[in-house]
């Protein structure tokens, strides 16, 4: 199932680095929103010690629909998943 979900995926932009505080989830959910206004984005969150990709977006009150697998919410046209919407109010 996840691999058919996955097969439209063409191409996958990482942004990381080795220390904390530089604006990765910033520039992460800034890129995000231009390329949404011509192709689809899904941005993932994976930063476990302080996500905020979620905040940032103002995605703080929406949470995945479990339908068959996990729908992450949708913001100004950018599917949105973070770590943070399963770790509750321990994120941040």
């Amino acid at each position: 199932m996840i691999e058919h979900r996955l097969s439209s995926v063409r191409r996958v932009i990482a942004v990381s680095g080795g220390k904390g505080g530089t604006g990765k989830s910033l520039t992460a959910a800034v890129l995000s929103l231009i390329l949404a206004e011509r192709y689809k984005v899904g941005l993932l969150d994976l930063d476990i010690s302080s996500p905020t990709v979620h905040l940032i977006l103002g995605a703080c009150c929406e949470k995945p629909i479990e339908d068959n697998g996990l729908i992450p919410p949708e913001i100004c046209g950018v599917k949105v998943m973070s770590v943070a919407f399963f770790a509750g109010e321990r994120a941040v």
